[in-house]
């Protein structure tokens, strides 16, 4: 793609990404209003609004996937790394939430972040650092499964508050038991 091209191109997706949070309704043509470029111009990037979204949907697992590597990377212990990943991915998701009906194709979309986590997982379980009676495809189902409820929540409660939350409620399960 020309380097003008990728600029409308990206320009369409973060103006479609601020508009749809707003307004999930939002027509193409406000879209392109936003994004500072023609209709027609929309149009030959993003046929039809699906793809737009499809776009978009392709974006969330780019931003889970640096997210995840992100805080999993680094050095220090597992409880500190998973804190990190719990406030992020709260904080992130709750920047898509607008993409909410498309949860199966974000959860299908995401398959990268996931095997990235349970990786994680069964690696800092060898070092001792989590319980390791949890098997690891488990501890990620539920992981997942918080996430959401966390994300679901931030609205009511706070971004930070459900961030903090989901991390305290990681540890707690995941830190090896103390004898």
């Amino acid at each position: 793609m020309r380097a003008d091209a990728r600029r409308n191109h990206d320009a369409v997706l973060e103006a479609g990404a601020a508009l749809l949070a707003e307004r999930p309704a939002a027509s193409m043509q406000e879209i392109a209003d936003a994004s500072g470029v023609g209709r027609t111009t929309v149009y030959r990037h993003f046929p039809a609004r699906e793809d737009l979204v499809a776009a978009l949907v392709s974006r969330v697992a780019q931003d889970v996937v640096a997210v995840s590597t992100s805080a999993l990377s680094g050095d220090g212990p597992a409880t500190e790394m998973l804190r990190r990943l719990a406030v992020d991915i709260v904080a992130l998701g709750r920047r898509w939430s607008f993409l909410r009906e498309q949860r199966d194709d974000v959860r299908a979309a995401v398959t990268e972040s996931d095997m990235l986590f349970r990786d994680w997982v069964e690696a800092a379980q060898a070092r001792g650092e989590l319980r390791d009676e949890l098997p690891p495809d488990w501890v990620l189902a539920v992981t997942r499964g918080l996430i959401t409820e966390a994300i679901e929540e931030a609205p009511t409660i706070g971004v930070d508050r459900a961030g903090q939350l989901l991390a305290d409620t990681l540890v707690s399960l995941l830190e090896p038991r103390r004898s």
